[in-house]
C-alpha cells in the first residue's frame, strides 16, 4: 500500500475485514518505540483518528483500519470542490481539537499523515512522534516532526518547548495545501 522512512504499510484481512498493517523497520525502530505508538493509538477513539485494531510486537507490526488513500495523494490526483476542501479542514480540526483536549501533541501533522476513508472522511494517523504531556508543554530535546511542517521556533531553537501550538502551526500549513 505504501512505504516511508521507518516502515511499510501492507494490506491484509482480519476477521473478514480489510486492514492496513504498518510494519516498522527494526533497524529504525525499537520495540520500545513500537510499544509507545501502540499504547497511544489504543487509547484514541474518535471518528477523525485512524482506528487501531491490534499489534504484533515480534513482527514490529500495527494493525489499523484500511483507508482509501492519503490526503496528499487525493489532493494531487483530484479536483476538489470548495465545500469538500472545507470539510477536510473541519475533519482534521475535529480530530486535532479532540487530541489537544487530552493534552496530546501529534508532532508530525502533514498531508501524508491524514488518511481518507471511502466516504472521504479525514482521519489523522501516524502517532510515532506524538506525545502525551500533562501540562501541555514538553521540552524539545530532539527534532519534532517533518521539517517542512515544523514551526519556526522549533527550527530556530533546540530548547523551544513543544506544545499544542506546534500542531496548530502544522495544521495551518496542511489547510493551506488543501485550499
Amino acid at each position: 500500500m505504501g512505504s516511508g522512512c521507518f516502515g511499510k504499510v501492507l494490506k491484509g484481512r482480519l476477521g473478514g475485514t480489510d486492514v492496513a498493517i504498518k510494519v516498522l523497520f527494526p533497524q529504525y525502530c525499537s520495540k520500545v518505540v513500537l510499544s509507545k505508538e501502540v499504547k497511544i493509538m489504543s487509547t484514541l477513539k474518535h471518528p477523525n483518528i485512524l482506528l487501531y485494531m491490534g499489534s504484533c510486537p515480534d513482527k514490529y507490526a500495527i494493525v489499523m483500519e484500511c483507508m482509501k488513500c492519503s490526503l496528499s495523494k487525493y489532493l494531487h490526483e483530484n479536483e476538489i470542490s470548495w465545500n469538500k476542501k472545507l470539510q477536510f479542514g473541519i475533519d482534521i480540526t475535529r480530530g486535532m481539537a479532540w487530541l489537544a483536549k487530552r493534552n496530546f501533541i501529534h508532532c508530525d501533522l502533514k498531508p501524508e499523515n491524514v488518511l481518507l476513508d471511502n466516504n472521504l472522511t479525514c482521519k489523522i494517523s501516524d502517532f510515532g512522534l506524538s506525545r502525551i504531556v500533562p501540562n501541555r508543554t514538553h521540552s524539545n530535546n530532539h527534532p519534532v516532526g517533518s521539517i517542512l511542517w515544523r514551526a519556526p521556533e522549533i527550527l530556530l531553537r533546540k530548547d523551544s518547548p513543544v506544545d499544542t501550538k506546534l500542531d496548530v502551526y502544522a495544521f495551518s500549513l496542511v489547510f493551506w495545501e488543501i485550499l
